[in-house]
């Protein structure tokens, strides 16, 4: 069973109908292993900290990403609508302080992968 989980979607900016994504897919996560370490990459860590009772870092952080990544033991990605293209895909941002869109979410799949961490994508539209 995995001791750590990072979750990456779009938390941390105020949208509720993200938020209680997360909410739900922490509750369903807890009832099954309620001793997980869960680290959620956030717009606002503070607050996601607060409001969900987990470890959160900044979406903005490159090398948090990377280390959370390299530490945990299973890679969540999702949910709600994540893989779009309204502003285009521009590779040049892939794991770069300008990253966003679907140039950012590839990245934590393809982070998953470098590092060989299983991945699933949850409930992504």
């Amino acid at each position: 069973m995995p001791q750590k989980l990072l979750i990456a979607g779009y938390f941390g900016f105020g949208n509720t109908g993200d938020e209680a994504i997360l909410a739900a897919m922490l509750q369903d996560i807890r009832e099954l292993q309620p001793d997980l370490a869960i680290v959620v990459m956030s717009g606002d860590p503070a607050n996601t900290k607060i409001s969900h009772q987990v470890e959160a870092i900044a979406w903005s952080d490159q090398a948090q990403i990377v280390s959370a990544i390299k530490l945990c033991d299973f890679v969540i990605l999702g949910g709600g609508g994540l893989f779009h293209d309204y502003w285009g895909f521009d590779q040049e941002t892939i794991l770069t302080s300008k990253h966003n869109g679907l140039g950012f979410y590839s990245s934590i799949a393809m982070l998953a992968s470098i590092f060989d961490k299983p991945l699933m994508l949850y409930a992504v539209g």
